[in-house]
């Protein structure tokens, strides 16, 4: 844990190449989930999921095997609540009921993006105030969406649960402000220009959800979290069809 009075390590050469592509690759997020609502034709579409690929692609190429394997964990986990939540559980809704093609894309480039931060930056995002201060902030808006929104958000109650469960995991704990920060304004974003929409209540009509929860953040690391589970599994499996040593404990 860094020291309040700890002054963070400069970053490298190599972490700030780094940090320039992840940024400039969260662009590309927020700029699917605001250009797709008036982009509904399939040569837009097509184009989107282009420029999605081409930005994961590149962010891929400077990663070693370990985060290739999380990355493809958390997309698969990610693409799999969403084909849960949206024709079984309707929690949210695409714009005109059109899945987004680049949404597989999306998924990728958020996980990067908080992996690349939190590896550039260790000794700023590991100073104790922020992890509580992410948690406090959440919190705070999951108490005020309950209480006093106009729709209620009891579910977010589960994603603030899933926060504090994993405040303290050792992957997950140093990246939990950036996950907060770069998957809730993302998410607000797609909100905002309407490429999706949470409903009212859950399926069964009991638990209510804001639009867009308060505690996003939680769902996301709990996706996160499987996919580190998963991604061991898949690295082994890429091993066995040849493609490099086994993976024995899960990726860090």
């Amino acid at each position: 844990m860094t020291a309040l009075s700890e002054r963070p390590a400069p970053i490298t050469a190599r972490q700030r190449a780094d940090l320039t592509i992840a940024l400039t690759a969260w662009a590309v997020p927020l700029l699917l989930t605001t250009a797709v609502a008036p982009a509904t034709s399939r040569p837009a579409q097509l184009a989107l999921m282009l420029a999605g690929a081409l930005t994961v692609t590149l962010m891929l190429r400077r990663e070693d095997r370990t985060v290739r394997g999380q990355t493809l964990a958390a997309t698969l986990c990610a693409c799999s609540v969403e084909a849960l939540a949206v024709p079984v559980l309707h929690l949210w809704t695409f714009w005109r009921d059109a899945w987004p093609l680049w949404l597989p894309f999306h998924h990728a480039q958020l996980y990067l993006t908080t992996v690349v931060i939190a590896r550039s930056l260790p000794g700023v995002l590991r100073h104790p105030v922020l992890t509580p201060c992410a948690v406090l902030w959440c919190g705070a808006a999951t108490v005020w969406r309950v209480l006093g929104g106009e729709r209620g958000d009891l579910i977010s109650v589960f994603g603030l649960a899933a926060l504090l469960s994993l405040r303290r995991h050792p992957v997950l704990g140093p990246r939990l402000p950036t996950i907060v920060v770069v998957c809730g304004l993302t998410d607000a974003a797609g909100v905002a220009a309407g490429t999706w929409t949470y409903q009212p209540h859950d399926i069964t009509g009991l638990l209510t959800l804001g639009n867009p929860p308060a505690a996003i953040a939680g769902g996301f690391c709990i996706t996160y979290y499987a996919s580190l589970l998963l991604a061991p599994r898949l690295l082994n499996t890429w091993q066995r069809l040849g493609g490099g040593p086994p993976v024995r404990k899960p990726a860090a």
